[in-house]
């Protein structure tokens, strides 16, 4: 079933790396950059996510240098098209030296937990309502030579939250999940988890 799923991404792959050679915006270079990073992460769930090995902590990280700003731009337009369909307002206002900043992690796995955690609480925001992402930069400490910053992801929804079940599904460590939601979601906080998130 993978190549299946790989053959028309590798179509969408080729198709983009054309347009690429053509004359086009910077916009439109936004566009293609977070259309590529979300060709990374389907290809990355289809070569190489060990479901095993994430919940034992035990998975590899693909450590590269990436650009914040990028993985956001993917994260929001995995959820745009839940957004329209239920009228839900996403708001955010990320400074730039927030978004311009260069980090050194595992770009698709960061993009893959942020984007999980951003569609469910899409889906749980009141219909006509809002969400909200907020970013934060914290401690931030130098050794060795490399800086590090801790950066805190707020996402804040009208209506009354995630449901019960869903957070209880999200710290469930002995694999009772109630829903395919509580299991993706206890997956992206275990994933977390291993990148000292």
């Amino acid at each position: 079933m993978r190549q299946e799923m790989k053959n028309p991404l590798n179509g969408i792959r080729f198709t983009h790396k054309l347009l690429e050679n053509t004359i086009i915006s910077s916009y439109q270079k936004q566009f293609l950059d977070t259309s590529e990073a979300c060709e990374r992460q389907i290809m990355a769930i289809l070569e190489n996510m060990d479901t095993r090995s994430i919940e034992q902590g035990s998975v590899v990280l693909n450590m590269e240098e990436f650009l914040l700003g990028s993985v956001l731009d993917a994260i929001v337009s995995q959820s745009m098209i839940s957004q329209r369909q239920r009228n839900v307002q996403l708001l955010y206002e990320i400074p730039n030296e927030i978004k311009s900043l260069y980090l050194h992690g595992d770009q698709i796995k960061l993009q893959l937990v942020l984007s999980d955690f951003l569609l469910n609480v899409v889906l749980h925001a009141s219909p006509n309502g809002w969400v909200e992402i907020r970013i934060s930069p914290g401690l931030k400490v130098i050794k060795d030579g490399n800086s590090s910053i801790r950066l805190q992801f707020r996402k804040t929804l009208s209506g009354q939250g995630l449901p019960p079940a869903l957070i209880e599904d999200m710290f469930d460590d002995e694999n009772r999940w109630t829903t395919q939601e509580g299991l993706g979601i206890n997956l992206s906080r275990k994933l977390l988890c291993r990148m000292n998130g």
